[in-house]
């Protein structure tokens, strides 16, 4: 929807605080002493101790002149038509207006005028329903009147960019289809196994992320809860201006787990954290959080329970059980190393020293081994979610990372059965080509056997590749099982090109591909038939994207009615 981005969101070398303190701490200690990078969490503890007034950095605070600033650097960005920046920027003076300010709903205004330029009428009706909310000054309310009827008029006549979400994407089932099983597998671990056939296009599973963790560039981006951009319509936190959310639930839920503990210390946070290692410290206080704030009994379960591997299978999602949700993530055993472990090591430090500061963590935490299981547990955790999570970068680098419990059984093959999205703090999982019992189902974690050789991924990934491409064990067998195309193939394969290039009736494109994979699916992994596979994995995944946004104008709309 946005054209590539020139952000000035991402701090500079020079700028950036983390990228000082790092390099200082971090490297620059490895370089000179490179036995450092075997040094255990406690050493860096103690080293870090010694320089802590490096982390003291002023706190922002909300502060009207600051939102009217960055409102004003919206505006010259929307005047030259770099709509996503003015968004951020715009999201930024929200985050950073005053309780009871007109610059909180004129910075809400500000947003509708964006989503009025997009043709996202929905979003511009809801952002118009903000302002309103939120002290929009009453001599400007012509302008609001003005665009509301002229997005109302857009509607009716039919111009919605889509608020209808496709029903053949529509899962029908609460999370996860039925008839599939987990299984322990030789050198991978865990993954699912379907107990039926499963045709191209079935949703196999549809789950909203446990937990997230977001760039700090993508702050006023993207939900700091589930991750979700929402087209970046966001709600700010009603006490500090380092986080948005999605909506009143996601700020809600993060509040009354993670964000108690973050609130008052996330400017440190969005300046010294490392994207995905803040996985340690979110799961340690949302786990806390489960456990009523009963360091004693979570320590006891942890200690118990500790990667012996959980089943996510067996947690009650139909009834929203977090704490049992909690306890399979803790159980986890992923197979396979943690790259560039003395990263891990010295960030659980450093969020022992940013956190061991709040007041809320200092009531909580006060022995010594409770001290010591906080630490520990920054460590483990964010060891356990960076094997177990997926991210992706929709912006050129900055990374979103979300962990779902069961999306975290799944296997990578550079030879998929499945397509994997995340989009929307959720991830769906929808068949490639058909599956047959007994077959494990996998995702590929980048590498397909349609885009490159297969070669060792040690460099690509965390693990050494040994699916049936890339082991030489069973790739010469897997090769030869390929067929050539039939005439009758070539055939369809040419009316199959006809349709995928019509202007019109794009409803028929993925219907065609779905039909020729699954007809023809014998001859994998024939490289011309994978042609069309390649085709129908991209097409499966702009489908997810589409419903999704379509949900969201939906929701938008319904934010606007009420």
């Amino acid at each position: 929807m946005f054209p590539a981005m020139e952000s000035p969101e991402k701090p500079t070398p020079a700028e950036s605080p983390c990228h000082a303190v790092v390099g200082k701490l971090l490297y620059k200690r490895i370089g000179a002493h490179p036995i450092t990078v075997l040094a255990e969490t406690d050493w860096w503890r103690k080293y870090l101790g010694k320089h802590e007034s490096l982390f003291n950095i002023a706190e922002p605070v909300k502060c009207d002149e600051r939102s009217r600033k960055v409102r004003q650097e919206g505006n010259e960005f929307y005047r030259r038509q770099r709509y996503r920046e003015a968004l951020g920027r715009y999201n930024e003076g929200i985050c950073y207006a005053e309780v009871g300010s007109p610059e909180l709903g004129l910075g809400y205004g500000n947003r509708s005028a964006v989503y009025w330029e997009l043709g996202e009428y929905e979003l511009a009706l809801a952002n118009i329903a903000l302002a309103r909310g939120n002290c929009y000054p009453e001599g400007l309310e012509g302008k609001l009147r003005e665009r509301e009827r002229n997005c109302r008029d857009k509607l009716d006549g039919g111009r919605s960019l889509g608020a209808v979400p496709c029903p053949r994407m529509g899962i029908k089932i609460p999370f996860m289809a039925a008839q599939i099983r987990m299984e322990i597998f030789p050198e991978l671990g865990r993954g699912f196994c379907a107990e039926r056939d499963f045709r191209p296009g079935d949703v196999l599973l549809d789950e909203k992320s446990m937990m997230a963790v977001i760039d700090s560039g993508l702050r006023y981006f993207n939900c700091s809860w589930c991750s979700n951009a929402n087209f970046h319509s966001l709600i700010p936190c009603l006490e500090c201006v380092s986080y948005m959310y999605c909506c009143e639930e996601c700020r809600d839920r993060d509040r009354e787990t993670c964000h108690r503990f973050e609130c008052g210390i996330g400017g440190k946070l969005r300046e010294f954290a490392f994207s995905n290692t803040m996985f340690g410290p979110r799961m340690f206080f949302y786990g806390l959080s489960l456990f009523k704030d009963d360091v004693w009994q979570m320590m006891e379960f942890c200690k118990t329970n500790a990667r012996t591997a959980g089943n996510p299978l067996s947690i009650d999602f139909a009834n929203d059980d977090r704490v049992q949700e909690f306890k399979e993530f803790v159980k986890a055993a992923p197979v396979g190393r943690t790259r560039n472990l003395f990263v891990f090591r010295f960030c659980a430090a450093m969020y022992d020293v940013l956190f061991g500061k709040h007041p809320l963590v200092k009531s909580l935490i006060r022995t010594k081994s409770q001290k010591r299981f906080m630490m520990n547990s920054f460590l483990e955790f964010s060891e356990l979610a960076i094997n177990l999570a997926y991210s992706s970068d929709p912006d050129g680098g900055l990374v979103v990372n979300m962990f779902c419990s069961l999306a975290s059984v799944l296997n990578h093959s550079c030879d998929p059965n499945a397509v994997i999205v995340l989009d929307a703090g959720r991830i769906k999982i929808v068949v490639l080509r058909p599956i047959r019992p007994g077959e494990q189902i996998c995702i590929t974690n980048g590498r397909t056997f349609w885009t490159a050789e297969s070669v060792e991924m040690d460099e690509e990934f965390d693990f050494a590749c040994r699916c049936v491409v890339c082991n030489p064990e069973t790739h010469a067998e897997w090769r030869a099982q390929g067929q050539e195309l039939p005439p009758k193939a070539v055939q369809h394969w040419h009316v199959l090109e006809r349709v995928m290039q019509a202007e019109a009736n794009d409803a028929a494109k993925p219907n065609a591909l779905q039909q020729y994979v699954q007809r023809y699916a014998y001859l994998h992994p024939n490289p011309e038939w994978a042609v069309a596979l390649k085709v129908y994995h991209g097409t499966l995944r702009m489908m997810v994207k589409r419903e999704n946004e379509a949900l969201a104008r939906a929701v938008a709309l319904a934010v606007a009615d009420n």
